[in-house]
């Protein structure tokens, strides 16, 4: 994904849909964007190899349904989740979490949901109060939501 975005931005959409400025086309061959994912990676203290991506199949139907409800009431304040939970722009304060699968790592996500500024000290996002059943419950609605749109775009002619 990070080879595919830094080569060619624009299909991928705007993360932060309120910014007038996005990432710019920086006319970059294969060669060269293979050398700034690997760069990225390192920077990140992250392996330079696809995010893999949950079971979805396996998230039981209740955890999902919670996660739902609790991406309603919590997350939806300030993230849209694509068409399927739309957020308007003047509250969205933190990106649509709609192509999360395959750009987040799902393992990841659980330890930020749960204490975004232990990672990130300077981030706005705040999470007062999350259980890690709530944080577990979330992030398979998100991984589920996001694979589902993934699958069906790439479904349409």
């Amino acid at each position: 994904w990070v080879r595919a975005f830094v080569q060619d931005p624009r299909p991928q959409g705007k993360i932060y849909p309120w910014r007038s400025a996005r990432m710019p086309h920086l006319g970059l061959n294969q060669e060269e964007a293979s050398v700034a994912a690997k760069y990225l990676a390192a920077m990140g203290r992250r392996a330079d190899a696809p995010v893999p991506l949950p079971d979805a199949s396996q998230f039981p139907p209740a955890k999902l349904e919670e996660g739902k409800n609790f991406f309603v009431l919590r997350c939806s304040q300030c993230h849209a989740l694509g068409k399927v939970v739309e957020t308007p722009l003047a509250s969205q304060q933190g990106p649509d979490l709609i192509r999360t699968a395959g750009r987040v790592d799902f393992n990841w996500a659980q330890k930020w949901i749960l204490d975004p500024r232990k990672i990130d000290p300077k981030t706005k996002m705040a999470v007062p109060g999350v259980t890690p059943e709530q944080a577990e419950s979330v992030r398979m609605f998100l991984w589920k939501t996001s694979m589902e749109s993934r699958a069906a775009a790439e479904d349409k002619p």
